[in-house]
């Protein structure tokens, strides 16, 4: 059982707003940073993020996902949603209520270097209690309650068509106008398990 954690949404936004602009990339900045917390604050930070993961688990998201990439699948979908948290409180906020807003606000360009975020509470806790054998007492370990990865959770929206992307997001759709789907490409439907 984890004890009580004073760590919240805005310390875990304070966080990632410090890691942008950086010297280094944004995941060894919250790992070094993280360190410094204690336990139940990383895995505080485990459970922000995975909820956060969650909330983004939307079918508007992953049209976004799409109209941005031209494909999508499941690696892809999961480090988009991760660049977003990057991107910041505004950017996830927007992304949530009005996604084709998302135009010109972010600069995603190389989604697997945001894989680097699942990783983060796991290597402040190592840091932190010198453990490296995973066990019941890491932040993954205590948060398998937020499962962003296995489909445990309802997809939230409605699907929406790439017929239909230049009508729910005109002006993301507009700047990305080069969209074509890639012959061949895996659609989030035909990974989905």
């Amino acid at each position: 059982m984890m004890n009580q954690s004073n760590f919240s949404e805005t310390d875990f936004w304070k966080l990632i707003e410090q890691s942008q602009n950086k010297d280094i990339s944004q995941a060894d900045f919250l790992v070094n940073k993280l360190s410094n917390y204690s336990e139940t604050d990383i895995i505080q930070f485990e459970r922000i993020l995975r909820q956060k993961l969650l909330d983004l688990w939307h079918e508007n998201i992953i049209a976004v996902c799409k109209i941005m990439l031209g494909y999508i699948s499941d690696d892809t979908f999961l480090y988009f949603r991760c660049a977003l948290i990057l991107e910041g409180k505004n950017v996830f906020e927007i992304a949530l209520q009005n996604s084709d807003n998302l135009v010109n606000k972010i600069k995603i360009q190389v989604f697997i270097e945001n894989e680097s975020l699942l990783y983060v509470s796991t290597q402040a806790f190592i840091n932190k209690t010198g453990k490296i054998e995973e066990d019941e007492t890491f932040p993954r370990y205590q948060s398998q309650d937020l499962d962003y990865d296995f489909g445990n959770f309802p997809i939230q929206g409605k699907p929406i068509l790439e017929d239909d992307f230049l009508i729910y997001f005109p002006r993301l759709r507009k700047e990305k106008s080069n969209y074509k789907k890639p012959q061949n490409a895996p659609s989030f439907s035909d990974t989905k398990t």
